[in-house]
């Protein structure tokens, strides 16, 4: 949010004074994710106004989501006697949609308030399409049945010193009048009734604030113990960049590349890391859209993202291609064959929630070997397991076979020991190698390094580096 497009709310904020003398306004926010501010605080008085913030992502000062981005079917007619929209609708593909949803919920004698740039350079959210002019305000009021009362832009300075002026901010104010109902009926067919919704649909359930900005130092701490390369890291799934920020604070990393599918979570990254793109993993062509190169980075990082995608084994497959031969690949998944999932499923219970394994937006479930499956089908080599035991459980008192497990609810007998722990796995975290390069030539290659650098490191501790096992793996 830039300071010029929050003054223009603020002088449309003294008009809804003038025009709603009364208490109750219900405000409608359109693209309301909270990025270096919000409105809300604009109409902060709650007696006089209700606030309601819908945006496409869950997320900070979002109270609604709708199912699709271009037909808001929980919101009924003319139920918003003000609605406003700043710095949203450039990156709305089609606004001419947006544009009638609005005057369908806005109430006749309804105001509307958006905010647009008129310049400035691209800036993907996920998408970046329109600049907008005063004419290109007044043809979509035109459009959607609409009365102009002011459509304007800023061809100067703004006066204010926080990037304004590349933005240009363009502004127009429409009116619901008494006979617009007639004309948008002949313009146009009715609209089919609204769907309905589920009031216990998980998928309307906001993400928490921290949801996107916790780091995982636990990863952290594996990448600098077992001595992976980060001179050049490209991470799926990045979200705020706070393993990104971490991991370059700590080690020597050169160039960080960050993707995420959330443009409000990628703002934020672009503080921590080199380079965010916003954009769908599965429908996009990160070679021929954004430049990178196969073959360029040491470190792939998919922390608690592949189970979001449809189709992840691809996914992982092409992405593995941007390694360096011998790269690493650095990954966390939940486990669904955790404990508390079998012991609910005994009770009838499956509840999706807004995070965790049955995160609301999990696509695809993983037990520890169609991980492994996935892994080697991309062309990985796993070098190390590592787990996460929730619930806790003492491994000391495990035995290699004959344990028994139980719950209020059931009993397990003759589990061996790594039965047992994969029931109290959470998230599965890994470390990959590169296929093409065989362990007998990473073992060469470290050898080479110790004696370039001169460090006296027994052989057999190379081994426990690369396959966190005994030596008698090899034979």
């Amino acid at each position: 949010m830039h300071q010029s497009s929050y003054q223009i709310i603020v002088q449309f904020q003294k008009l809804v004074e003038t025009k709603f003398p009364g208490e109750g306004i219900r405000v409608l926010d359109v693209g309301s994710y909270g990025v270096n501010g919000t409105y809300k605080e604009i109409f902060s008085n709650t007696r006089k106004y209700l606030y309601t913030g819908l945006d496409v992502n869950p997320g900070p000062n979002v109270d609604y989501v709708p199912a699709d981005p271009y037909s808001w079917a929980e919101l009924t007619d003319e139920s918003f006697d003000v609605i406003i929209s700043g710095q949203a609708f450039e990156h709305i593909e089609y606004p001419w949609l947006i544009i009638e949803e609005m005057e369908r919920v806005l109430k006749l004698h309804g105001l509307i308030c958006i905010v647009a740039p008129s310049r400035g350079p691209e800036h993907k959210y996920p998408v970046d399409c329109w600049r907008y002019y005063p004419d290109g305000f007044r043809a979509l009021a035109k459009w959607a049945g609409l009365e102009v009362l002011d459509a304007q832009a800023t061809w100067g300075k703004s006066g204010f010193h926080d990037g304004s002026d590349q933005w240009g901010v363009a502004f127009c104010i429409l009116y619901k009048s008494q006979n617009q109902e007639t004309k948008q009926k002949r313009r146009r067919k009715a609209k089919p009734p609204a769907r309905v919704v589920n009031t216990d649909n998980p998928l309307r359930m906001g993400k928490n604030d921290s949801y996107y900005g916790f780091s995982r130092p636990e990863v952290i701490e594996a990448i600098i113990k077992n001595k992976i390369p980060v001179e050049k890291v490209l991470e799926l799934g990045c979200a705020g960049g706070a393993t990104g920020k971490i991991l370059k604070e700590k080690l020597p990393v050169k160039s960080y590349v960050g993707i995420d599918i959330s443009a409000e979570a990628a703002e934020i990254a672009k503080q921590h890391l080199d380079k965010v793109i916003v954009t769908d993993i599965e429908e996009t062509d990160l070679a021929a859209e954004y430049g990178l190169k196969t073959g360029e980075y040491d470190l792939l990082l998919a922390l608690d993202v592949l189970e979001h995608l449809y189709n992840p084994w691809d996914v992982l497959a092409g992405l593995v291609t941007y390694l360096k031969p011998g790269g690493f690949v650095v990954a966390s998944l939940p486990n669904i064959q955790n404990i508390t999932i079998v012991d609910d499923l005994l009770k009838g219970n499956w509840q999706y929630l807004d995070a965790g394994i049955l995160d609301a937006t999990h696509l695809r479930f993983f037990t520890l070997e169609s991980l492994k499956k996935m892994f080697v089908g991309a062309g990985m080599e796993i070098i190390r397991i590592e787990r996460v035991l929730l619930p806790a459980i003492n491994t000391q008192g495990l035995k290699d076979t004959g344990n028994k497990y139980g719950t209020e609810n059931f009993e397990i007998s003759s589990l061996t020991r790594e039965e047992i722990l994969n029931l109290h796995t959470y998230p599965v975290s890994y470390t990959h190698l590169r296929a093409h390069e065989t362990p007998e030539h990473l073992v060469c290659r470290l050898l080479l390094e110790k004696k370039k650098k001169k460090r006296d490191i027994p052989i057999i501790n190379l081994h426990a580096i690369i396959y966190n096992t005994e030596i008698t793996y090899y034979s």
